[in-house]
């Protein structure tokens, strides 16, 4: 397979234009800062031994004079050598002097620093660096736009305790020449720039690579300036172009790359089988996690996505420790450094940072590298401690208690012929319903069938509601029954039901007649207490009938019209021998309470005669008769006619 493809994905990591900052490099107001003081030399060589310089801040000093405060406004119109002639002379030891093109050099390193910050927290890559030299070019002979490209690099890391102390600059002993430079000299000039030899010096340096740029009429300049500059890609570029031919062995790559032949062997290949048990996890993991990891474990190419919280990191921490112990490598790349962080604090915290190399910080420079493959090296081997193989048995314990809940879960139960976890879902869809507390008897041994019967009767029970009411069993008509729906016997019912109408009205009737006339409310004959009766007399007797009502029952319910009639009648004598003996004051005298002290108290002759009460109820009674006479004993007893509930 050729490499074409692969070439075209190179080229586009690799940015070897204008607007690179290793090409072409600009000064900007608020991105780059020259350093005027001490000369290049210097600085490299105290660069070399990784020392921290104070940046000069004019506005700290102490020294300054009210004449040159009131000039501060024009201090952005100074050139550089007026600059350098200015504070030149001020410069403390280990200080260095900044200079821009607006003489701002102090805002300048504030942005470079936030800019490196926020790099440095998202890919751990520095990206501000010191550049000495830089090489003047241009495109071609002719040409009399001049470009600037700085050759040798050195990172720097800034810092500042608060607003009023002055920034500091830390650097670093690692020495780089400009890789994207000189991959652009190599590949359009036939050009190298050759590497940094420290035995030979700056000044040895700088003349090589001047003699070898004046070939094309370019010079070299011994500047120094700080700027943010990154060139990761081009490793990457370059490693794609000196390996293609063993990248392209790789299957995944093939397949990217759009190889028919891998496609086809991959969806024909079978997955062996593999008990989820002997996976080696050093992290929780879900069924669907392990399902990742057991990929992994054989080598299939898979695409594992999720939002954020989901157990990626997780997954890519098991499948880490996964082919560890499968004797594999594993090269785990992102682009982010707080991905790359978070899986190596969990193969901290379950003992496998001694595994783990470090090599996305800034931190992680050469030095760092090499101790720590050292110390891995020297290591002493460790076995499996008992914890460890008691965990496993608890393990195994646990997954055999979850697979047979998983099959009790979803197997079928007899009768119903469902799942316990289709009846778990079936019941969840009524989890806002109100609960209701009703017991089937023998429900194990109810199935579809009574469900469905159930939920016809319930269907048609709502629909009855609104005519018989929710409690069926207090509604007047429950309990009667009558299959003969035929024409006569429908007639019958419905002339013996105007039958009970009329008796109802009559009823009415001589309960209004009885409150008019004697201002007396029925207590056991009221309406309410007849219509109860009434109907008790239906149900006892002719309810079940098929006619509903029959002769015996219409004679009851008639003798219950003819007592109330009696009654009537007898109350009426009463009130007429009332209304001849009395006047109207009979009425609002308390003849209850009268007559049951007559009765009971007042009953025997001995009491009558001494009490002072019985002669005040006497004398009462006596101011109520026409004729003024007193009544006697036994003519008394006529007062509970007159006492009214």
């Amino acid at each position: 397979m050729n490499t074409e493809k692969l070439n075209k994905w190179a080229d586009l990591l690799l940015d070897t234009g204008k607007r690179n900052n290793l090409i072409h490099f600009k000064d900007t107001k608020m991105s780059t800062a020259e350093i005027l003081f001490p000369d290049y030399a210097t600085l490299f060589e105290r660069t070399e031994s990784a020392a921290t310089f104070e940046v000069f801040d004019p506005k700290l000093e102490n020294e300054e004079s009210e004449e040159e405060k009131e000039n501060e406004e024009d201090e952005d119109r100074l050139s550089k050598e007026e600059y350098l002639k200015k504070y030149g002379s001020r410069l403390k030891k280990n200080q260095i002097l900044l200079y821009n093109t607006c003489n701002k050099p102090i805002s300048a390193i504030k942005n470079i620093n936030k800019k490196a910050k926020s790099a440095i927290e998202e890919t751990g890559v520095n990206i501000a660096y010191i550049a000495f030299g830089f090489v003047n070019w241009t495109e071609n002979e002719n040409s009399q736009y001049v470009m600037k490209a700085p050759v040798l690099l050195s990172p720097i890391k800034i810092e500042n305790q608060s607003a009023v102390d002055p920034y500091f600059i830390k650097t670093d002993d690692e020495i780089i020449v400009n890789p994207t430079f000189s991959f652009k000299l190599q590949n359009d000039y036939g050009i190298k720039l050759p590497d940094y030899n420290e035995d030979e010096g700056i000044y040895a340096y700088f003349d090589e690579i001047g003699s070898l740029v004046s070939k094309l009429k370019w010079s070299v300049t011994t500047e120094c300036k700080i700027g943010i500059f990154s060139f990761l890609k081009i490793n990457m570029y370059k490693d794609l172009k000196d390996n293609a031919e063993k990248i392209i062995q790789n299957e995944n790559i093939r397949t990217l790359l759009g190889d028919t032949e891998i496609q086809s062997n991959s969806a024909d290949s079978e997955t062996p089988s593999f008990d989820l048990l002997d996976l080696h996890n050093v992290v929780d993991a879900d069924s669907s996690q392990a399902e990742a990891i057991e990929s992994a474990k054989f080598g299939r190419s898979f695409v594992l996505q999720g939002p954020p919280g989901t157990g990626k990191s997780q997954t890519i921490t098991n499948i880490i420790a996964e082919c560890l112990l499968d004797r594999k490598k594993v090269l785990f790349v992102s682009e982010k450094l707080a991905a790359l962080n978070v899986v190596y604090e969990k193969l901290k915290s379950a003992g496998l940072e001694e595994f783990c190399l470090e090599l996305h910080s800034h931190k992680a420079n050469k030095k760092q590298v090499i101790n720590e493959l050292c110390h891995t090296l020297k290591m002493q081997k460790s076995g499996l401690s008992e914890q460890a193989e008691s965990e496993l048995r608890v393990r195994k314990e646990s997954q055999k208690i979850l697979d047979t809940y998983a099959v009790e879960l979803h197997k079928i139960r007899p009768v119903i012929n469902k799942t316990l976890y289709q009846l778990y879902e079936a019941a969840s869809a009524y989890r806002n319903a109100p609960d209701f507390e009703f017991l089937i008897q023998s429900i194990s041994a109810k199935g579809q069938e009574y469900l469905n019967q159930a939920e016809n009767l319930l269907s048609r029970y709502t629909e009855y509601i609104p005519s018989v009411g929710k409690d069926y069993h207090l509604n007047i008509w429950y309990g009667y029954k009558d299959l003969d729906c035929s024409y006569q016997s429908v007639l019958q019912l419905k002339n013996d039901l105007l039958a009970v109408g009329e008796i109802c009205k009559m009823l009415a009737g001589i309960a209004k007649t009885l409150k008019e006339k004697y201002d007396m409310a029925l207590n056991d004959l009221s309406c309410a207490h007849v219509y109860h009766r009434f109907f008790t007399l239906l149900k006892d007797s002719g309810f079940i009938t098929p006619a509903f009502l029959d002769y015996q029952v219409l004679a009851r319910s008639l003798d219950v019209v003819l007592q109330m009639q009696e009654l009537s009648k007898e109350i009426s004598a009463h009130k007429t021998f009332l209304d001849e003996s009395f006047d109207a004051d009979i009425y609002n005298i308390d003849g209850k309470t009268i007559y049951k002290k007559l009765i009971k108290q007042f009953q025997g002759v001995f009491f009558r005669l001494f009490s002072r009460e019985y002669k005040q109820i006497l004398t009462q009674l006596t101011l109520c008769k026409k004729d003024g006479k007193k009544p006697k004993y036994k003519a008394e007893r006529i007062l509970p006619i007159i006492s009214w509930p």
